[in-house]
């Protein structure tokens, strides 16, 4: 087994396309994946792990839940898995398994919550005693709307994922609100983000049915 520190994202994600190049859901992938983490390094794999913020200096001291933690006695790292789908045209048919995609939609809230989650983990600098050395927020998706992003002064167009596009460090993303009071737009419920780190969004192909994207840091 591999030791913690040579993690390696691209890989895994490689390696899960081999075994599973489709999902039904976001938790049959959240499953395959951590099964997969599981085999290949000497580490606790723990699901939707339940944390508090103190390690990220959040004034209100909130509670969350990380979707995959890898951990052993020192070290871990942080894993947030979306999985947005469209119905496609054909039927897909795996192994004789049969796949019903369902139809996501709302995009801009999709992107949105990609990179809030980066936003949030990449706060986190420890749980329980043990120093986060890598973050990752993954989108696995069939939907090519995500990889062309939005028009310019849409709503969330701030927030897309388009293919070879930079998130800036330290810059708060406004929403695009057209002379229109926050208030009055479907962004109400919604708090600007900004990032400690700069990223860059480079898509994938994860098999003939899905692409892919990461944003994330190792911090070694």
């Amino acid at each position: 087994m591999e030791d913690l520190k040579n993690f390696n994202i691209k890989k895994i994600i490689e390696l899960l396309s081999q075994r599973r190049p489709i999902f039904h859901n976001e938790r049959d992938l959240q499953f395959e994946f951590a099964l997969l983490l599981k085999e290949l390094y000497n580490s606790d794999v723990r699901l939707e792990y339940f944390y508090s913020l103190e390690s990220a200096n959040d004034k209100h001291n909130k509670r969350n839940y990380i979707d995959i933690v890898l951990q052993n006695s020192n070290d871990c790292i942080l894993i947030e898995l979306k999985y947005k789908t469209k119905t496609p045209k054909e039927t897909i048919i795996h192994n004789g398994e049969l796949f019903l995609l369902q139809n996501h939609g709302a995009q801009d809230y999709g992107c949105y919550s990609v990179l809030s989650d980066l936003s949030r983990i990449e706060k986190v600098k420890e749980i329980n005693g043990k120093k986060v050395i890598a973050y990752y927020s993954v989108l696995l998706t069939n939907d090519l709307y995500y990889l062309k992003g939005f028009k310019q002064g849409t709503l969330f167009s701030n927030y897309s994922l388009r293919h070879n596009r930079i998130i800036p460090a330290n810059q708060v993303l406004d929403f695009c609100l057209n002379n229109k009071l926050k208030s009055q737009t479907c962004a109400a419920g919604f708090t600007e983000l900004s990032f400690l780190n700069e990223y860059n969004i480079y898509w994938q192909e994860y098999s003939k049915h899905l692409y892919y994207m990461f944003l994330g840091k190792s911090t070694l």
